[in-house]
């Protein structure tokens, strides 16, 4: 088997199958290996994946959980015999074996075990191994969650040896698939198919930084064709590297190019064909190391950030609270050790105790003894019974209490709280929301818009995904998801929440509207009554608005009164013959112009908001047609509006 690779940073579902070097694959190893057991006689290998969950064993270290499948042994130990009796019955092959497959996952991100079942046995299934025997085990000693599966080649029944034709392109597909399927973090797959299998992994696992083989490329040019023509030495191409901090020298049996700031090496030939060792020597001889050392250059490479927000500090807080979980848990397990231990060590004392009174005592017959012994024997069995029942459910509890911290939850609350870098890295994962059908306010564009903007005025909850549950008052849903905003259940309140939000974050742009007629034209309505700013992408739904805005506008004000409104006036008015200190409310008419006392705002029932303006001792409520409250007013505070209802300080508002 191959060195175990390193999984590190944010990826998306990779698959690699592991080979060896020598075409013949131990099972008792390779199983031992995935399940992290020391020897023959570790506990792991002879315990079902039942009693794996249940010992105490499980949630430390590197294990999570395991797998058999299509084996008639109920333990791995067993399993491992059944392998090789199985292979034993195939002896025309001559090829390994064993095909050892690993699926690795986002950094911090770990499926549910239904997931990663269904990631299993869906790759499996894809690569013909759906009836023959396998062990899997799932990983959790790297940033990396990761699956083993060691399946047997050998078929069961038939002893057939199977292998896949040209896996890696079955493999990415079903990556691809399961990423899609199950809302992880998706990658082109496809692109990647056309570079090696080593660049592959590379590319893949440094997705954020530029790889220095293309920097190399990109910096160099012709330069190195024109120096291999030119030059008649090792010097010149020595030079050449120098002046971007790069150097040239022997590894194994060719060249590399070392960057002399962070040491990352590629190999030369994959560069430019001009450097492999072959072509080099052949034109300069035995290879020469500079003779001279050079000032470092300015010019260096750099791992560059893509221009997009970095998880960088969140993930340091994840780790943190990560590690101080699993340092919790670590010591709750201590202290329940360390309890047991002692338990143990009182509870045979005692039982020692007794033993040696039933010995010594004189009044007892040797039957009798035997009889006291048999008694007192069942009874310290039953106390052990029942001391591992209650370990197991301590443990239990203690594993349910510090359950491993996962990205995507500590994202989530962290969302929950506020933190809109967090909800911008939810969205970012989440980019294979696509626009379903239903009531959906979107833009025109197949790039998902991740602007993150939360409105705290209304309850809201955030998923794993970045989409914030928005409920209002009057029992509307609004979800704001990564591609558009959803409103699930059409209501006044939840319309006019539905233009807010794209309002803010589409800046302006015109609106892509999907859904019934009516919730369109509850749209329209929202826009023309509350003096919204905002244009559709529809021309029909554009149109029908302005034509409407225009009607709007040639109202008198008491026409264009909302029924919210009206409602609140009779509301305030019939309070008033219970409660004589409320005073007269009316709505406010043109022939009111002159002098008020700000009295403040109301919210009113379909989400509208009204301001409350005091003359001669009555209250006169006018509509605030604007969807952003007004700048903040003190109470008591002199207006004069003119018959529009407009006043100097704050036309833009009353």
């Amino acid at each position: 088997m191959s060195k175990r690779p390193s999984i590190t940073g944010e990826t998306a579902v990779i698959s690699k199958k592991i080979t060896r070097r020598k075409n013949r694959s131990d099972p008792a190893r390779l199983i031992s290996y995935i399940l992290d057991a020391k020897n023959q006689a570790d506990p792991v290998l002879w315990m079902s994946p039942e009693e794996f969950q249940l010992s105490q064993l499980h949630g430390d270290n590197k294990l999570a959980f395991f797998r058999m499948n299509n084996c008639e042994a109920g333990v791995p130990g067993m399993a491992m015999a059944e392998m090789l009796a199985t292979q034993k019955h195939n002896t025309r092959s001559k090829a390994d074996k064993l095909y050892h497959l690993m699926i690795s996952f986002p950094a911090g991100e770990i499926p549910t075990p239904e997931q990663l079942i269904d990631i299993e046995d869906s790759m499996c299934q894809a690569l013909g191994y759906s009836e023959h025997q396998r062990v899997s085990a799932v990983h959790q000693d790297t940033e990396n969650a990761h699956i083993h599966i060691v399946i047997n080649k050998i078929h069961p029944t038939r002893f057939t040896c199977h292998e896949p034709y040209r896996d890696y392109y079955t493999r990415d597909k079903v990556c691809q698939e399961m990423e899609s399927k199950h809302g992880l973090m998706q990658d082109n797959h496809g692109n990647r198919r056309k570079q090696s299998n080593k660049a592959r992994e590379m590319e893949a696992h440094q997705k954020d930084s530029a790889s220095l083989l293309s920097w190399v490329r990109e910096k160099t040019g012709d330069a190195l064709q024109e120096c291999f023509e030119a030059a008649q030495s090792w010097q010149p191409l020595h030079q050449l590297l120098a002046s971007f901090n790069l150097e040239i020298k022997p590894h194994g049996a060719g060249l590399v190019i070392v960057d002399t700031i962070s040491h990352i090496a590629v190999k030369a030939s994959s560069v430019s064909r001009v450097l492999s060792i072959k072509s080099l020597t052949e034109k300069w001889g035995v290879y020469e190391p500079p003779t001279q050392i050079q000032a470092p250059s300015a010019i260096q490479y750099q791992k560059k950030s893509p221009s997009r927000l970095s998880s960088a500090p969140l993930y340091a807080e994840y780790q943190l609270a990560r590690q101080e979980s699993l340092t919790a848990k670590k010591t709750e397990k201590s202290a329940l050790y360390a309890e047991q231990s002692t338990f143990r060590e009182k509870n045979k004392a005692w039982y020692a105790a007794r033993r040696k009174l039933i010995k010594d005592n004189p009044l007892l017959s040797a039957n009798e003894k035997r009889i006291e012994y048999k008694a007192l024997y069942s009874r310290q069995q039953q106390e052990r019974l029942n001391l591992r029942d209650e370990g197991q459910k301590a443990h239990q509890l203690i594993n349910a209490n510090f359950s491993p911290l996962i990205w995507d939850s500590f994202l989530q609350s962290k969302a929950q709280e506020g933190n809109p870098d967090a909800l911008s890295l939810l969205r970012r994962k989440a980019q294979i929301n696509n626009v379903p059908s239903g009531n959906w306010v979107h833009l025109n564009t197949k790039k998902p818009d991740i602007t993150t903007v939360v409105l705290p005025s209304h309850p809201y909850q955030v998923d794993q995904r970045g989409n914030v549950h928005y409920t209002v008052a009057d029992g509307g849903t609004v979800i704001d998801k990564t591609s558009g905003i959803e409103v699930d259940k059409i209501t006044q309140e939840a319309a006019f929440l539905a233009l807010s939000l794209a309002s803010s974050r589409f800046a302006g742009r015109p609106l892509v509207v999907s859904g019934e007629d009516s919730f369109k034209q509850r749209l329209i309505a929202c826009v023309i009554e509350r003096g919204l700013d905002i244009h559709f992408s529809d021309p029909k739904m554009e149109q029908k608005c302005q034509k409407k805005q225009t009607i709007f506008n040639d109202m008198p004000p008491v026409v264009r009164v909302s029924q919210a409104l009206l409602a609140y006036v009779d509301a305030r008015n019939q309070l008033r013959e219970r409660i004589p200190s409320i005073k007269l409310h009316r709505l406010w008419r043109a022939e009111d112009a002159g002098e008020f006392v700000y009295q403040g705002t109301r919210k009113l029932a379909d989400g509208s908001e009204a301001i409350i303006l005091e003359k001669e001792g009555i209250m006169l409520v006018k509509p605030v047609n604007r969807m952003m409250q007004p700048t903040k007013m003190k109470i008591g505070q002199v207006l004069t509006l003119d018959k529009k209802g407009r006043h100097i300080e704050a036309q833009n508002l009353l």
